[in-house]
């Protein structure tokens, strides 16, 4: 929910207004998902609009991941610091992809292994002279959520300041971008996206009755866990416990060991999650299957433009709505272009060309043109998705 946290630091809002934002998010979206309305955004919304939110957001990804490494720009010195520095990012890097061709091996669970005892070294050694006297060391008790529930005025305040802003990215990137993305990953499974957005809704509406921070499924997520070695439910179910446990036996008093946790490492980690979510550009287009013909490879050209251009007004206004409208805007232009032209030249046809016989008198040098011919109108037809391909393109499982 980045919308809302961005909001939450511009404006500031207060804890409950921003517990409400989520409520009025995780309500609307929830009520989407019952009615089925949101079947509608999936059949009006072409596939290769769905890749470019895809590629976007990885590759936001990736640059929040380096941003992450930038942190402690360290290469040894009067300033290294031994638990977090290039030299643990470029050794993970190294690791990850001389693994790579090994996606059940835990790469990511040793590595956050290593990254965890990096964290209780540095909580537990002695700190430096220009740090701070002690960071403070986690301490075990029974902590449990309490209900928290904001004042209607707060929850209204929210859904206006940040909720609104957070809506349509919620429902491009945690419903439409991670459905295509599991027909892709796990094409024998069924995965509707009535089932994801009100999963997304009840987790908000309850989670922040209890004083939980806005949340969602995130395309990013479901491409890192895949990449990673994660294929069943399995391995979210023990994450979940994990985090419960850990909440439950040290509450808030885990904090600090999570601001010293290596952002080399963690970097890393984030990279290889955007590179996978952005290799899901692959398939941009329903029209990769054999045979290659003249209009296909039209198809493709005009798909790989429509994903490119949505990436690329994501990442260049860090927008997932703005990537979304101009890449529907350029798939319309694209599709409507050839009634368009066909139109324009049957209004105004373009002159029979001439030349002189043999007398010096100008005659026709053949039939009469006009600027399209039946054939090649067909192909213009032929070259671009139809109305139907537009309306059921968003709900296509690529092959």
């Amino acid at each position: 929910m980045k919308a809302i946290a961005a909001m939450a630091l511009a404006k500031p809002l207060t804890t409950h207004e921003i517990l409400g934002a989520g409520i009025g998010v995780g309500t609307c979206v929830l009520l989407l998902g019952i009615t089925r309305t949101i079947r509608l955004v999936i059949r009006y919304t072409p596939y290769p609009v769905i890749k470019g939110i895809q590629v976007g957001t990885g590759i936001k990804l990736m640059t929040k991941a380096a941003d992450l490494v930038k942190l402690h720009p360290q290469w040894g010195g009067a300033q290294w610091r031994w638990f977090d520095n290039y030299e643990w990012a470029l050794l993970s890097f190294v690791l990850v992809f001389a693994l790579y061709r090994h996606p059940r091996f835990p790469t990511a669970l040793l590595l956050f292994l290593g990254g965890l005892l990096l964290a209780l070294l540095r909580v537990y050694a002695v700190p430096p002279a220009d740090g701070p006297d002690r960071i403070a060391v986690p301490s075990a008790g029974f902590h449990y959520p309490r209900p928290d529930v904001p004042a209607w005025s707060d929850i209204t305040t929210g859904f206006v300041t940040a909720g609104l802003g957070q809506l349509p990215l919620t429902l491009l990137n945690s419903g439409i971008a991670v459905c295509a993305l599991a027909a892709e990953l796990f094409p024998e499974r069924s995965v509707t996206i009535e089932s994801v957005t009100i999963s997304v809704g009840l987790m908000n509406v309850v989670g922040c009755l209890f004083g939980s921070i806005p949340y969602c499924h995130g395309s990013g997520g479901l491409a890192g866990q895949y990449r990673f070695g994660a294929r069943t439910e399995v391995s979210i179910l023990v994450l979940g416990l994990f985090k419960l446990v850990l909440g439950v036996v040290f509450g808030a008093s885990l904090v600090a060991l999570l601001k010293v946790f290596p952002s080399s490492i963690l970097g890393v980690l984030l990279f290889m999650s955007g590179a996978e979510l952005a290799m899901a550009g692959r398939r941009y287009s329903i029209h990769l299957t054999p045979p290659l013909t003249p209009e296909t490879e039209a198809d493709r050209t005009r798909d790989f433009c429509v994903m490119v251009v949505t990436a690329g007004l994501l990442i260049g206004f860090s927008n997932d709505a703005v990537g979304f409208i101009g890449g529907l805007v350029v798939s319309w232009l694209f599709h409507m272009y050839p009634r368009v032209f066909r139109t324009l030249t049957l209004v105004n046809p373009t002159p029979p060309a001439t030349a002189p016989d043999a007398s010096g008198s100008p005659r026709l040098s053949g039939p009469p043109s006009y600027g399209s011919t039946a054939a090649n109108s067909d192909e213009c037809e032929a070259a671009s998705p139809s109305t139907d391909d537009i309306a059921t393109v968003g709900a296509h499982k690529p092959t």
